[in-house]
């Protein structure tokens, strides 16, 4: 569809395929907000797949988001409340330069677990971003929770990864009507942190995404996080009898308020967490949406065309432990013990862990056992994970799974950031999400001060992430030069710091440790 397009007092107005839309011009960039996507999933459509949006009449007021997906009330990054969340989420915002154009479009894939979040985050507002780099920049919603991930018992008509089915309807969306903002279809890029970066995994591994994108970035999430279809099933179950209705009866839940569903969720939600089973409402294997774990499917050669971008950040664990807590040796020991135990490790291994991570961090904020232990975890829950991706593509490019010729694997890039929170008296370090901040330019949204740090030095690594990630979402490649594609034996990494740098094979005593210690190639 070509662009019909008009402003009027910056209030920019165009039509797609479900009727017209009118922005706003703000920052130098034209936003379009608010969009429907798909049909709002209410009544029947609880639990069902994204239907299409129903056109409108008349023009649409486009200048504010729609509500966040329905979760439990919290605390977003930096402090901030979750905007009013609602089931009618399906939602999604456009921030584009012009609307002439077929500039690279960026879709962001925001994080929170898969229970909490919102494509609509201030911290998120692509103005920055999509003026950095001259591109197109879409943010969404998905559904969360029970509601975007429960899967459903046998002879149920719902479906499950619902949430997953509104991250491939965002694409189908953009595939179609990006042309009216100035995008182009045929270079689309999927970037997200977290449960955002799980899920750009999830979609490479997906044959329902198949060709609606070309390039991924994945921040702090990685391509193992999904459950398998009994699992699953056995927490659809302990929801049926949280809400005591019958066990499979989806009209019964159909019917049930949200907010007995939403503490039902929070319910099986905590039960998981004492279990220690993981994220309890998650992407399941389904054989529909995906047929196996991504890491594997990456590995035989799925999405081998789709280069790569991923990383973590040096201090992740950190968000998530107080800085009064406190480890004796003996707890410490105990600690790292028990994670070898559930890994399936050599539980013996664990002081030789510790020894090695002590010796390879020198610096003093390292040496008390908080800081061990979150080092330890944060390799084990980040960094493995995204080298175990780095090398199933690896394996794909060389090994024995290798696809044809004609479709010989992409090329991967690593990176690690470095950059530490001045929060909490330094505590948090370069903790979990603290790059987000940076990737979007957006170090002014309140309490970002406090938590990612100001001045010059700080500018700088937002003008260089913004760079590299949008260079990359145009031409396959970072801006960085002297930043090569990742390969054994170098490794080559982006150290994103104060000073950012190109280095070879960072904490490299860590990586060989954990490599002998899993018995696996990383």
């Amino acid at each position: 569809m070509r662009p019909s397009y008009e402003t009027v007092l910056m209030r920019p107005r165009l039509r797609i395929s479900t009727g017209q839309l009118e922005g706003v011009g703000e920052r130098d960039v034209l936003a379009f907000r608010g969009i429907p996507y798909a049909a709002p999933p209410l009544g029947p459509l609880r639990f069902a797949a994204p239907e299409r949006a129903t056109p409108w009449s008349g023009i649409r007021d486009a200048a504010q988001s729609g509500p966040a997906p329905l979760q439990n009330p919290g605390a977003m990054l930096g402090g901030r409340p979750i905007a009013a969340s609602s089931e009618d989420c399906l939602y999604l915002d456009v921030y584009t330069p012009a609307l002439i154009g077929a500039r690279p479009v960026m879709l962001w894939l925001f994080g929170g677990g898969f229970v909490a979040g919102s494509g609509s985050d201030v911290l998120t507002q692509g103005h920055r971003l999509a003026l950095r780099g001259d591109v197109v920049v879409v943010t969404c919603n998905y559904r969360l929770g029970a509601f975007g991930f429960l899967t459903p018992l046998p002879g149920s008509d719902a479906v499950p990864n619902a949430g997953l089915l509104d991250q491939i309807a965002v694409l189908k969306w953009i595939h179609e009507e990006i042309r009216c903002f100035g995008g182009n279809p045929d270079c689309v890029t999927i970037f997200g942190e977290s449960a955002g970066g799980m899920s750009v995994c999830n979609l490479m591994a997906s044959p329902l995404a198949r060709g609606l994108f070309h390039r991924g970035i994945a921040q702090s999430g990685f391509a193992a996080s999904v459950q398998s279809t009994a699992h699953a099933v056995d927490v659809s179950t302990a929801l049926y009898a949280a809400l005591k209705i019958p066990n499979g009866d989806i009209e019964a839940l159909r019917a049930c308020r949200t907010g007995d569903l939403l503490a039902a969720q929070q319910q099986v939600l905590s039960a998981s967490r004492k279990t220690r089973r993981g994220m309890a409402f998650r992407p399941a294997i389904d054989g529909f949406a995906l047929h196996e774990i991504p890491l594997d499917a990456i590995c035989a050669g799925r999405a081998a065309n789709v280069p790569l971008l991923i990383g973590t950040n040096l201090d992740e664990q950190r968000l998530y432990m107080s800085p009064r807590q406190e480890f004796t040796a003996a707890e410490l020991h105990d600690h790292v013990t028990a994670r070898l135990q559930t890994m399936g490790a050599n539980m013996a291994a664990a002081v030789s862990v510790i020894e090695t991570y002590r010796a390879s961090r020198p610096d003093s904020e390292y040496q008390n056992n908080a800081a061990i232990a979150c080092a330890i975890d944060t390799d084990l829950s980040f960094r493995i994970p995204a080298l175990r991706l780095a090398h199933a593509r690896q394996r794909c490019a060389v090994g024995a799974d290798a696809p044809p010729a004609s479709m010989q694997a992409a090329p991967l890039w690593m990176y690690l950031l470095t950059w530490k929170s001045p929060a909490l008296r330094g505590w948090l370090g370069a903790c979990h999400a603290i790059d987000v901040p940076f990737v979007f330019g957006n170090l002014d949204t309140p309490g970002m001060r406090r938590f990612a740090g100001s001045g010059a030095e700080a500018e700088a690594l937002a003008q260089h992430m913004m760079e590299d990630w949008t260079t990359f979402a145009r031409n396959g490649a970072p801006a960085a030069k002297d930043w090569h594609a990742y390969a054994r034996p170098g490794r080559q990494t982006m150290l994103y710091g104060k000073l950012s740098n190109v280095i070879a094979a960072p904490y490299e005593e860590e990586r060989a440790l954990w490599a002998s210690v899993l018995s696996e190639a990383l």
